[in-house]
């Protein structure tokens, strides 16, 4: 870093060696700050609006209550460039109900994996019954976690008609 001591504020903005030795330097402490709640976006991909609040999500169920006690959370959401917003807030209190009740790890490990041939067929399927009426979606529910809505039938004024699993 030292090499760079005497580059001016506006020889830094367009300096890509100074900003290669500046990753570098800071790739251990970012990745201790990301990763914790890059678990849902890794295993479950984009989510768009619901990306920021599974990032938050996955901070809570990855790092014990003990470490993020007094911690500033920054959240910045964008918005393709029509909008966005960022907030922070100073964590108090116990989070590890939160987290236990979250369980991400195990809901991500109890996913049921499709091959990329059943995918296609699901997909069909959706393009088919997409805004279809008189319809009763064929499927197992018994796979949906207790407590889930699930879609029972459409009828001919595509009013929709909701059933409940179970709750423990």
């Amino acid at each position: 870093v030292q090499q760079f001591k005497d580059v001016s504020r506006e020889e830094s903005y367009g300096n890509k060696v100074l900003e290669k030795a500046f990753i570098a330097i800071s790739k251990k402490s970012f990745a201790s700050k990301t990763d914790p709640s890059l678990l849902a976006a890794r295993n479950i991909g984009n989510m768009y609006t619901g990306s920021v609040f599974f990032g938050l999500a996955s901070l809570i169920s990855q790092v014990p209550y003990a470490q993020l006690q007094g911690k500033r959370v920054g959240v910045f959401s964008y918005g393709s460039g029509c909008a966005a917003s960022v907030y922070s807030f100073r964590v108090c209190g116990d989070t590890s109900s939160i987290a236990k009740t979250l369980d991400i790890a195990a809901r991500l490990d109890k996913r049921i994996k499709v091959s990329p041939a059943g995918f296609e067929k699901i997909m069909e399927l959706r393009e088919k019954t997409h805004n279809a009426q008189e319809y009763e979606p064929s499927g197992n529910v018994d796979e949906l976690l207790p407590g889930t809505y699930y879609l029972q039938k459409v009828d001919s004024m595509w009013r929709r008609v909701y059933g409940r699993t179970p709750s423990n």
